[in-house]
């Protein structure tokens, strides 16, 4: 009888040091994964960045409900024309829900402007920086332009995007990541469960043993 506790007993503790073993390669192999992931997503980001180190990217809201939108460009220091049409200049992408969108390509700071080819204008928006990307929206009140062709809206600039935003982050996605997470923790949680209950088994069986032991031997 002793003899087959004895062959439990280690079966079961050999089962418990695999599963342990099993277990911890397995976290640091996804914290490796993890690792490797985010270092190749700043590679990458860095990459991008570089090959588009003088492109203004640029998103315009209009809250007044424009069916297009126009955008006037120009150098700061030099004053050149950026605009490859004529005024109101070049026509923007159509992004969406009040969004649009355009890239300037310059080698310093800009400045630019929107209409909606129909009379309505913005004012000025300036020192856009070269490799940076923008989201412009209206601002609460109308402001001359430095060009002389009339007043227009005023602009307000953000060079990081709020949930919902063009490129910005969506609550779908946070949701996502926040069950993602919580399936991995569940995962890890049930393995550790596993372990801590086998090994409790296995520690009752010692004690069961030498106690049959010492009774034994008295």
């Amino acid at each position: 009888m002793k003899k087959k506790l004895e062959k439990v007993l280690s079966f079961l503790l050999v089962f418990a040091f695999v599963i342990m073993g099993c277990t911890l390669t397995n976290m640091k192999a996804k914290a490796a994964d993890n690792t490797n992931a985010e270092t190749d997503a700043a590679t990458d980001e860095t990459s991008t960045s570089s090959e588009a180190g003088n492109v203004v990217k640029i998103y315009y809201n209009t809250a007044d409900g424009w069916e297009a939108v126009n955008i006037w460009a120009w150098t700061i220091e030099t004053t050149i024309d950026l605009a490859k049409n004529p005024w109101p200049g070049d026509a923007m992408t159509d992004e969406g829900n009040g969004w649009f969108s355009a890239e300037i390509t310059a080698d310093e700071k800009i400045g630019v402007l929107f209409t909606d080819n129909a009379g309505g204008q913005t004012s000025d928006c300036k020192d856009l920086e070269p490799g940076k990307t923008y989201w412009i929206t209206n601002g609460s009140e109308d402001l001359l332009n430095d060009s002389g062709m009339g007043g227009g809206v005023s602009l307000t600039m953000a060079t990081e995007p709020q949930a919902g935003w063009p490129e910005g982050p969506a609550a779908e996605e946070a949701t996502t990541t926040t069950a993602e997470a919580s399936e991995k923790t569940d995962s890890n949680n049930v393995m550790l469960y596993v372990i801590i209950a086998v090994v409790a088994v296995a520690a009752i069986i010692v004690v069961v043993v030498l106690t049959k032991k010492k009774k034994g031997a008295k």
